[in-house]
Order: structure tokens, then sequence, then C-alpha cells
């Protein structure tokens, strides 16, 4: 079903719960939970890269901000957008008054996470799964289990992979960048549905101020690197069941059933 008519997913209940509410649209995330009381890493992977960027919209209105997060089709949507990459410049031009993201269902998009950090992370330095002869599902083991025990502390303890830790944090990490309520929540499974809803609330206009249609260009970076997700599932059903524990609060927050 079209999920764009539903608005921030932290005033749910069930969304609350998982690990306290810090306001009516701020809920303490997993990433939260494992760090305790240490800062939260700064997003700012570079100029090029801030979490969004402003769209504007046919109707004259303030322009509408899109919330990005890693491994929900954000390289597709941009491009549809005609925005590759973000305008700083303009990002700090105006406060945000409306926004909409993409989610997606939570395991796949970790599966799909841990395949582009597996395939770009350096292979040097300390210790780690992908240093070491161990088997893909126990890799993929050992690979959680460092997730779940750091949380988002591996941007500044692994500095070397950067941004790569972000392909994996959760997606309420991200709604939590805002610093507002989120408006609207697009599903990548129901995409151009939803996007057929958005655009009536929210008349997107592309960089040559043409009204954006809901039809998208071809999807890239579908796999990257010799991954196979489906194999994984099968071979690594402790790795799956500890995936998913990190995972609960995606799973209540965005309305994806638990496999």
């Amino acid at each position: 079903n079209a999920l764009a008519t539903i608005g921030d997913p932290r005033a749910l209940h069930s969304c609350r719960t998982v690990y306290g509410a810090r306001g009516e649209y701020s809920v303490v995330t997993t990433e939260d939970a494992i760090r305790g009381k240490s800062a939260r890493p700064a997003y700012a992977c570079g100029l090029k890269a801030p979490y969004g960027r402003f769209v504007d919209l046919a109707d004259g209105s303030d322009p509408a901000f899109f919330l990005e997060i890693p491994k929900t089709g954000s390289t597709t949507l941009k491009r549809w957008l005609g925005r590759p990459f973000a305008e700083n410049k303009r990002n700090k031009r105006f406060e945000i008054h409306r926004s909409f993201t993409v989610v997606r269902e939570p395991l796949q998009r970790f599966l799909s996470g841990y395949g582009t950090v597996r395939h770009r992370a350096s292979r040097s330095g300390h210790w780690w799964p992908f240093n070491t002869t161990m088997s893909e599902p126990e890799k993929f083991e050992a690979f959680v289990d460092l997730l779940r025990r750091e949380g988002d502390g591996l941007v500044t303890s692994r500095p070397k992979e950067g941004c790569l830790w972000f392909h994996v944090m959760s997606q309420t990490w991200f709604l939590e960048l805002l610093g507002r309520p989120i408006d609207r929540v697009l599903r990548l499974e129901s995409l151009e549905d939803d996007l057929k809803v958005l655009l009536r609330d929210l008349p997107l206009l592309d960089p040559r101020n043409q009204t954006l249609e809901p039809s998208l260009p071809p999807k890239q970076n579908t796999v990257e690197g010799n991954f196979d997700t489906r194999t994984l599932l099968k071979t690594s059903p402790r790795g799956v069941r500890s995936a998913l524990l990190y995972l609960r609060q995606d799973y209540e927050c965005l309305g994806y059933e638990v496999p």
C-alpha cells in the first residue's frame, strides 16, 4: 500500500516505546541506545554529500526538503529529481517547512548496506571480519556483532571507512537528523505509486522548472560486488537473527512485518 499519506512515524506509540521518546517527534534510536551518553557522530561526509537537498515547488512556496537515507533507492531518486549532487549553499538558505523521505524493508536495506561496506571498505588496518579467512556467513555474523556492540561509534573508531558505516545505520537514525517532523514517508517497494500521492500535495520541479512526473529512471547500484543476499539469508541464520534484533526499531516505526 502507498505510504505517502502517512506522516512522521516517530509519533506512533509502537515506535516511541522501543527505546523511549524525547519529544512528540523524536525518539531514542538503536544507535543512541548502544552509544549511551556519548555524542552522536556528525553526518557530514563531505561538501558534496550532506544528508538531503531542497526541491522547488510549482506553486512558488518554500522548497520541500528531501531527506536522503542511504540504500533506499536514493541514487535513482536523485536522478529523478535531477539533482545527483546536493546544493550545499542552497541547503543553508532555507528553513525546512515541508519534507519527504523514502524508506525500505529494513532487513533488505541492511543486507544491501552490508554488501556496500563489504565491497568498498579498506582491507588494511586493524582486525575486522573482511580481513579474515572466515566463511561468508561467519563474516556476516561477526560484522553484525561489531555493529551491535559499537553502533554509530564505528564512524569515529574506524575513520578509514568513514561514511560507509551510514549505509547500515538504522533508518530511524536518519529521521532524527531532521530536527522536525517529517511530512511524507514513501516506501521503496511502492515508490511510483507513492510518488503519485506525494506529487498531488507537493508539485516538485526539476532543475529546468518542469513539473516532475511519477515515472522513475532505470535503477542503478542494484548489486555491488560479488554478493548474493539470498544465499546469505539461507546460510547465516544466526547473523540474520542478530540483524533483526538490531533492526527491531525500524520494523516497529516503519510498519514493515518482521520476516
